[in-house]
């Protein structure tokens, strides 16, 4: 699970840079004469990327590495493992947008998983973007109602509030953004909460690529 979690993160960063190689190495300077770009992902692996000829102008690879390189920190946290020394194979290329939600489900994924639960849902604004399973129809009932009692729990401090039921934990981040985590009744609600905010800081990075661009400000008359 972990390896598959992992080579589809490299994949979307291979996508995204057009790149010849992206992969998780122990010998960095393996290579000997090919420049590639290097992040310590901790221990002993580095995220390693070789850029084609072919680099969007408008994607900025160091933002994209630190971004890669947090999100599989992350993903091998939550996994209490180490990453795996894998290499991205070649792939079509892959629309931003189904990348991006690609990204967002390996974060749901490991969340259910680690924390042991049902399912973990991400909604914005009141409709679900993502889950790590198909959601049952009794859940789907019961969100509006969860996404509620998030919001009448935040405190005056902030306006990110968390719901505990016996059987589901929520938590509000970002804007309109919330979590939710069906457990099974009798969980440990400290560290399903520890999971959610470690979750949430790296879909806060996320979302921001799921709303559309602004429209364009119209040219103001000279005075």
């Amino acid at each position: 699970m972990l390896e598959d979690d992992v080579i589809r993160i490299l994949r979307e960063l291979r996508t995204l840079l057009r790149a010849r190689v992206v992969e998780i190495t122990r010998a960095p300077e393996a290579r000997t004469g090919v420049v590639g770009h290097l992040r310590p992902l901790g221990g002993d692996e580095y995220l390693r990327v070789e850029l084609g000829d072919h680099t969007p102008a408008d994607v900025s690879v160091p933002e994209q590495l630190e971004r890669t390189a947090r999100q599989l920190r992350t993903v091998a946290r939550l996994a209490d493992a180490t990453l795996p020394e894998v290499t991205a194979a070649d792939v079509a290329a892959t629309p931003p947008q189904h990348a991006l939600l690609h990204r967002i489900v390996v974060f749901l994924e490991a969340l259910a998983n680690q924390s042991h639960a049902e399912n973990a849902i991400l909604l914005l604004r009141g409709n679900v973007v993502a889950s790590a399973r198909p959601v049952e129809e009794l859940w789907h009932l019961r969100l509006d109602f969860i996404v509620k009692q998030v919001a009448a729990h935040a405190s005056h401090v902030s306006s990110h509030g968390e719901f505990v039921g016996t059987d589901v934990f929520a938590l509000g981040f970002w804007y309109d953004a919330t979590l939710v985590v069906p457990q099974q009744p009798g969980y440990g609600e400290d560290f399903v909460r520890h999971r959610c905010r470690l979750v949430a800081r790296e879909l806060a990075h996320l979302l921001p690529e799921l709303l559309p661009d602004p429209p364009a400000l119209a040219a103001q008359r000279p005075q």
